[in-house]
This record gives C-alpha cells, sequence and structure tokens, in this order.
C-alpha cells in the first residue's frame, strides 16, 4: 500500500510510544479503545486489520496490525491522534515524551498522510485534494509550493517567519499570472480588473451574480493575505503560537490554490 509506515518509521514510533512488552504509551485495553473509537477506527476489528501474531492480540500487536493494513489516511489520523494525547500529557507534567518527539510524530503523520495531488487544467498547477478530520482537528495539505519554502522555518519553530514567508509564495504566484503583486491591485471594480480576472479564472463577471460573488470572495481573501502580510513585515518578529500560525498558512494555502487553479471557472 502507497505512502504507508516505513520500517524507520514504525522503530521510531514504537520507541515514543513504549511498546516494547505489548503495550502502547498508558493505555488500558479500554482507554486504548475508547481512544481509537473516538477516531472513529475500531483497532480491534481483526478483519480490516488482521493480527500477524498467532496468541498475542496485545495493544502494541494491534497497532502493529493497524499500521501493516490501515489506508494512509487513517495511519496518519491516528498518529496524529497519539500526538496530540502525548502532547497534553507533556503540558501537564505527565510525561517524558519531548516536544521533538511530537513534532517528529506530527511529521511522520504528515508525510504518510499525503497523497499524490491531481493535475489542474488550469495554469498546469497541482491542486490539494486531501483532508482529515478527527474530533475539533483538521489535518490538510497545504500547497507543496508554500510547504516547500517554509519547512525550514516549521522544523525549527519559527512559526513567525513560517507564515511571512508564506505569504509572500502567495504575492509571487499573484504577480507571475497578472504583473502586479498587489491584491488590492487586482481585485477591484474597475475595468482593469476584469482583465485580470480573465488572467486568473478565464472569466469574468458582475457583482451580485454567482461568479461574480466567487470573485469578490476571493479578492477579499487575497486583501486579507496582503495586509496580513504588511503587518508581519512592519512588525518585530515575536513568537508565534504554533496553532494559530498553522491557521496563517492555512489561509495562504487557500489563496494559491485558488488562483492557481481558476476554482469556479466552469
Amino acid at each position: 500500500m502507497a505512502n504507508t509506515l516505513s520500517i524507520t518509521d514504525k522503530t521510531y514510533l514504537e520507541g515514543v510510544l513504549g511498546m516494547e512488552g505489548g503495550y502502547v504509551l498508558d493505555f488500558s485495553n479500554a482507554s486504548f479503545s475508547n481512544f481509537f473509537g473516538e477516531l472513529d477506527i475500531d483497532i480491534y476489528d481483526n478483519d480490516s486489520y488482521p493480527n500477524s501474531h498467532p496468541i498475542s492480540n496485545s495493544k502494541a500487536y494491534r497497532l502493529r496490525a493497524f499500521w501493516n493494513n490501515a489506508a494512509p489516511e487513517e495511519i496518519a489520523k491516528a498518529i496524529s491522534g497519539l500526538a496530540e494525547y502525548v502532547d497534553a500529557k507533556r503540558l501537564n507534567g505527565r510525561s517524558s515524551i519531548t516536544y521533538e518527539q511530537v513534532e517528529k510524530m506530527r511529521e511522520i503523520a504528515n508525510r504518510v498522510g499525503t497523497l499524490q495531488p491531481t493535475e489542474s487544467k488550469v495554469h498546469d498547477i497541482p491542486t490539494v485534494t486531501t483532508a482529515t478530520i478527527a474530533r475539533n482537528q483538521i489535518h490538510i495539505e497545504i500547497r507543496e509550493e508554500i510547504y516547500n519554502h517554509i519547512k525550514t522555518y516549521l522544523d525549527s519553530g519559527d512559526y513567525f517567519h513560517a507564515v511571512e514567508e508564506s505569504y509572500k509564495v502567495v504575492r509571487e504566484r499573484l504577480l507571475s499570472i497578472t504583473g502586479k503583486e498587489k491584491a488590492s491591485d487586482v481585485f477591484n471594480m474597475n475595468a482593469e480588473s476584469n482583465r485580470h480576472h480573465q488572467e486568473i479564472f478565464g472569466y469574468t463577471d458582475s457583482p451580485g451574480t454567482p461568479r461574480g460573488d466567487f470573485l469578490r470572495g476571493v479578492g477579499y481573501l487575497q486583501l486579507a493575505v496582503q495586509f496580513l502580510r504588511n503587518e508581519k513585515i512592519h512588525t518585530l518578529a515575536t513568537k508565534l503560537d504554533r496553532n494559530l500560525a498553522i491557521h496563517y498558512i492555512s489561509l495562504a494555502s487557500l489563496s494559491y490554490d485558488l488562483i492557481s487553479r481558476g476554482t469556479g471557472s466552469e
């Protein structure tokens, strides 16, 4: 099965999750089942995740069976959930697992859950197609163009510059399509904006129509990126909350995606 865990990934996760001796973290059989149940996964479903061990049905063996048989998106969702679980314990001083180990788990989850993107007919740019939801956590793929540019900042925990740089990528994309980098110069209500709409989406339409409202919506989104970026540029770099940064980066990814694939052009 494509994009499943490598031997290196499994070895790392087994060490972090304390799977030696058949255990997984501090889970009991009941809490182990309940945890995966909240992710809509029946971890003890032997038909879906057959256990290769002829005798043991321990939590560790059940998790290994899951890793060997589940779909990549299920595995990614489970690892992400486990990362959030151990991070909560870490923050409460109830776990020796480090922040770096939690981030490594998240990195593995993101990599495993990444599917091959489909190709867009507009501008010949790949589109983002996958997202998984577990409770109040949404795991999405951001545009590869953005991720590749900000990966070093994410890896080092420099979320302020990760956000700032993600918005620069959107600006450069807008510039490459329209010749203008400011959203305020591209999305406005004059004749010049009609030309830019044609360049980006292949059509234009009047405000008050469904397609016209879509154009305005994308315009407001691009304006948000422009002004949020301006705020970052004119502010001293500070420590930025990881969760907030991811929301900002997701906004950049959506903005980039909409102007790159001409969504709504049909």
